[in-house]
């Protein structure tokens, strides 16, 4: 499963030369230009930590529903799909706790149990039929864990996108409200125009921080 950043692999400098030119337009009797670092208000805005650390929240529960299966292999199809269903529930009841605490339990006593039969040096026929039902298992679960890996890819991916977009329009809207506020005729990006004589990144940050989701 990829391993995602927290914030850098958000892609805000694609858009950085878009926002530029079209930030603020407001027409004044006299021209008064800003600048501002897009990249470090959307690194540094709230919005952007708390969806962050919202961002890593899921993908440690996603790494961590795919290691377990990866060390404890002898599992059915069933109790993979119910202890999926568990790891998943963002606020689980002690019952459902407790249910995934006896099925890991469960999980790790049959993949112990296989793993003893295959050191034990003269299995008996119901030994030998129970390490090839065990294998079996085994193999199933690594089609398992391929299709898990991909799905949790895919839904990081889509989360991934969906912050991006929400913390850079925030950013733009952050842009705009200060530009009307104190009647800017334009406010470049600092990737486009690196130096300005009004550099706003501070104070479009405060905005950014005050907007109301």
């Amino acid at each position: 499963m990829r391993v995602f950043n927290k914030l850098e692999k958000y892609g805000w400098h694609a858009a950085g030369a878009v926002v530029a030119l079209m930030l603020v337009g407001f027409q004044t009797n006299q021209s008064k230009i800003g600048v501002v670092d897009v990249g470090k208000v959307f690194r540094d805005s709230q919005l952007a930590h708390k969806e962050g650390e919202s961002y890593q929240a899921v993908q440690e529960n996603r790494r961590s529903i795919i290691e377990f299966i990866n060390t404890y292999r002898v599992v059915t199809a069933e109790q993979a799909t119910r202890f999926r269903e568990l790891s998943l529930k963002d606020a689980p009841t002690p019952a459902e706790k407790q249910e995934l605490d006896k099925l890991k339990a469960a999980i790790i006593a049959n993949d112990k149990k296989f793993r003893d039969l295959q050191l034990k040096p003269s299995p008996n026929e119901s030994e030998v039929k129970a390490l090839r039902d065990d294998n079996d298992l085994v193999q199933a679960c690594s089609l398992t864990l391929s299709k898990w890996a991909k799905e949790f890819d895919d839904e990081l991916n889509a989360l991934n996108d969906k912050y991006k977009k929400e913390t850079l329009d925030r950013v733009k809207t952050a842009i705009k409200t200060y530009g009307a506020k104190k009647s800017f005729t334009l406010i470049f990006s600092s990737e486009v125009v690196p130096y300005g004589a009004n550099e706003v990144t501070p104070d479009v940050l405060k905005t950014m921080d005050s907007l109301k989701p």
